[in-house]
């Protein structure tokens, strides 16, 4: 596929999970967030030169690679490896950021005062991850996941199981249908949720999993 159709595909998905469109960077402690979040999720790519309505500007590439390198040295804890593809579109050039999956999870965004902050990503959003999805990450069980078909087999009965009961469960219901111990719930419930697969939502404090 050509330069040119490879970045109206993207823009004709539209941002998600992995992948993110700016027209510019200017903060690295702003772009910071989106490392983490695509770090301590499935990974992503910032198509950069791109504006959010999908309109391709094209972009300084030096100008941008060195701030992106300065937000994953500087403002990502720990720090963040970036891959870097320069793609050629008509008369002008679109710089794509690959963030792969991290192994090292949890990796927290450091804002200008220096604070830390754990941020996930959730459909196209970079958001701070929840008090379940912190603890998880900081557990380290999402490090090295093998995502067999052995488990994406599970997905799909879990997603047909919600789909065809109440539309929702939470952990505990999660646990008596599988048999499982609440650390591999919360394992494999916030596995989901950063792979776009499940939300949640919180109903009289406590988490409730739904289809995304």
């Amino acid at each position: 596929m050509n330069q040119f159709r490879l970045v109206n595909r993207w823009i004709k998905d539209g941002e998600g999970p992995t992948l993110d469109f700016k027209k510019t960077i200017k903060s690295p402690s702003k772009i910071a967030k989106t490392l983490v979040a695509f770090s301590n999720s499935r990974g992503g790519q910032l198509v950069i030169g791109v504006t959010d309505e999908g309109r391709i500007k094209g972009t300084r590439i030096e100008q941008e690679k060195h701030i992106l390198r300065e937000a994953s040295q500087n403002f990502c804890s720990p720090f963040i490896p970036l891959d870097f593809q320069v793609l050629q579109v008509d008369l002008v050039q679109v710089l794509v950021c690959k963030v792969r999956e991290s192994d090292q999870k949890p990796h927290y965004a450091l804002d200008d005062a220096g604070e830390r902050h754990l941020y996930v990503r959730v459909a196209d959003e970079s958001l701070i991850a929840n008090e379940l999805v912190s603890k998880v990450l900081k557990s380290g069980d999402l490090n090295f996941v093998q995502r067999t078909n052995k488990l994406i087999e599970l997905r799909d009965r879990l997603r047909h199981y919600i789909q065809e009961g109440k539309g929702s469960l939470t952990v505990e219901e999660y646990m008596d249908w599988k048999s499982s111990s609440e650390r591999s719930a919360h394992r494999l419930l916030v596995d989901l949720v950063l792979g776009g697969d499940l939300k949640i939502e919180i109903k009289d404090g406590k988490e409730h999993f739904m289809l995304a």
